[in-house]
């Protein structure tokens, strides 16, 4: 059954009938035995005017008149319908000890998940073994013999669960505070960092090395913290995309895979990335394109100190060659696995709406299948609304079908009953898998409660994936 359908025949009931915001908050710490909620947990998307940036704080945002989700019962089967990947992103926070990692793999298999996609590189940094990355900061207190992924791993196979490692790519520092270890990228190579616009002018003269220019793109993250989630390496440079294909090449070798998921493969908005690596570039690309005539404008403002001439005499140009440089270090790290695994599955978090993601972030993802550069892509729908979501589902469909799709759903941002109905109906109109977001939150204080006191994976899995308690998970 196809999505226009589900839209056209009659389901603005469940719309109106159900509850779609999630629960209130509740603050107070989670229970000890359970690893720490992620500090990566998005805003759920009621609580930003459009949309929301990043990775983890994605709406789908635009309204369908009469649009809804299936009412029970009209688009399920009673039998139910498994999609065959049934993930679960494990936000990094999960990874910190030995007994936190067992705890993931045997909470994911009571609710009869199959793969999970473990953020091994969250900021920059490597909670596996890893000579390129600095170790991760929280694991400072770990034995240094301890390896996050290696666990993972190993207790994953003994349950039959797939592990894709969980790559950040771009996004390499939080807003929080900088990385302190001078290893890390934000540290040793800050010119390769993405810049916006509003601070061009100012550091474009600027040794990045000096700390202020640093200091500077912090001061800029935590004042626009609805913009953009922290520091990102520029994907217009060669040298930082060479290095995430490193990065990825590192752990393909290293480790015996399912697969790898890449997320943050984008530019944070439009106004990135305007470093004087990438205006440069730019410049540079254009004068070996173009007969000097049509450039002599640009020129003469440029030599004049105009460090925009370029992207504003030639806004499409500038916007395209943003484009393909995203693209093109997708397809590096696409490049490194398929080098040395040719097997493993690849995947990509996207914005949901291929417009917004391609015109906002750069992020061309119909084109990366289309290419078959990945596998499937996984449109990050967190939002509480039906007709959005509803909407997401239709627009993947259209752009690559729904053989390509992992339809995320965000559990922070439904009640339960919510999230078991949509993560039913994913597998019901025959997408390829759903992802849920995030483990972190479930087995923290909020997924308690919204689960009614009981575990809400495996409490999940038996209305979801009709998984039964303690059962091996099918479908690997």
């Amino acid at each position: 059954m196809s999505v226009r359908p589900l839209l056209a025949v009659g389901l603005v009931a469940w719309v109106s009938g159900c509850a779609l915001a999630g629960p209130e908050p509740d603050l107070s710490p989670p229970s000890p035995e359970l690893p720490p909620p992620s500090l990566d947990r998005p805003v759920p998307d009621s609580a930003v005017p459009d949309r929301a940036p990043g990775a983890d704080t994605v709406a789908a945002g635009v309204e369908v008149e009469g649009a809804a989700g299936p009412a029970e019962g009209q688009v399920v089967p009673a039998d139910g319908v498994l999609p065959p990947v049934r993930a679960l992103w494990v936000v990094r926070t999960a990874l910190v000890h030995p007994d936190s990692v067992r705890a993931v793999v045997e909470r994911a298999q009571r609710g009869g998940f199959n793969t999970l996609l473990v953020q091994v590189r969250g900021r920059g940094d490597a909670w596996y073994r890893s000579g390129r990355e600095p170790r991760a900061e929280p694991l400072a207190g770990a034995h240094r013999s301890y390896d996050p992924l290696a666990v993972m791993l190993d207790e994953a196979r003994g349950r039959g669960l797939s592990v894709h490692a969980w790559v950040n790519a771009h996004l390499v520092a939080g807003a929080r505070t900088p990385p302190a270890d001078p290893l890390h990228l934000v540290n040793r190579r800050p010119q390769w960092l993405a810049v916006p616009r509003g601070l061009a002018r100012e550091l474009f003269h600027m040794d990045p090395r000096d700390a202020r220019y640093r200091e500077a793109l912090m001061g800029h993250v935590r004042a626009n913290p609805d913009q953009v989630e922290g520091l990102y390496s520029s994907p217009v440079l060669p040298e930082a995309t060479e290095h995430l294909a490193a990065v990825v090449t590192e752990l393909v070798e290293s480790y015996e895979l399912d697969g790898v998921h890449l997320d943050y493969l984008r530019m944070p908005s439009r106004s990135f990335d305007y470093s004087r690596g990438a205006l440069e570039a730019f410049r540079a690309r254009l004068r070996a394109r173009h007969p000097p005539g049509e450039l002599q404008a640009a020129e003469a403002r440029w030599r004049e100190g105009e460090i925009f001439a370029y992207p504003d005499a030639f806004p499409r140009q500038w916007d395209d060659f943003r484009q393909e440089r995203v693209s093109e270090s997708l397809a590096a790290a696409v490049g490194a696995v398929r080098r040395v695994r040719p097997d493993l599955q690849v995947s990509v978090a996207v914005f949901p709406d291929p417009a917004d993601a391609r015109t906002h972030r750069f992020q061309d993802w119909e084109d990366w299948v289309a290419r078959e550069l990945v596998d499937a892509v996984a449109p990050m729908s967190y939002t509480n609304r039906n007709d959005a979501f509803a909407l997401a589902m239709e627009r993947a469909r259209d752009a690559v079908g729904a053989h390509r799709v992992w339809m995320g759903v965000g559990a922070y941002t439904n009640s339960f009953d919510e999230a078991v109905r949509r993560a039913r109906w994913v597998g019901a109109e025959g997408f390829a898998g759903v992802s849920l977001f995030s483990y972190d939150w479930t087995v923290g204080a909020e997924g308690i409660r919204a689960a009614g006191g009981e575990a809400y994976l495996e409490r999940f899995g038996r209305e979801a994936f009709r998984a039964g308690t303690g059962s091996p998970a099918s479908g690997r």
